[in-house]
């Protein structure tokens, strides 16, 4: 009777050792996929931030022209920035006077 109380206890310490085995071997595989997983949503961001990039350079090449119109447009003002600065820091110093 000892014998089966001890081949019993064996069987069941094998058991749950092939069961922290098992779990083990599925949580490596998870990682596994999660790190595939991962790699692809790396691959998708590069993809998008080099299309944003192109997008990007469109546009400003797109705009340049504007910018070019509106610096000489504001070249026909005398002292331009100089007024524009003063009128934002007036704007500035309402809005501090306005909170205390």
């Amino acid at each position: 009777m000892a014998t089966t109380a001890k081949q019993a206890k064996t069987d069941e310490k094998n058991g749950a050792e092939n069961a922290d085995e098992q779990a083990d071997k599925e949580q490596q595989e998870a990682i596994e996929q999660i790190d595939e997983v991962q790699n692809e949503i790396d691959r998708l961001n590069e993809q998008a931030s080099e299309e944003i990039l192109k997008v990007e350079q469109k546009y400003n090449k797109l705009r340049q022209p504007f910018f070019q119109k509106r610096s000489d447009l504001i070249a026909k003002i005398p002292n331009f920035w100089v007024t524009a600065g003063e009128s934002d820091c007036e704007g500035l110093e309402e809005q501090r006077n306005d909170v205390h």
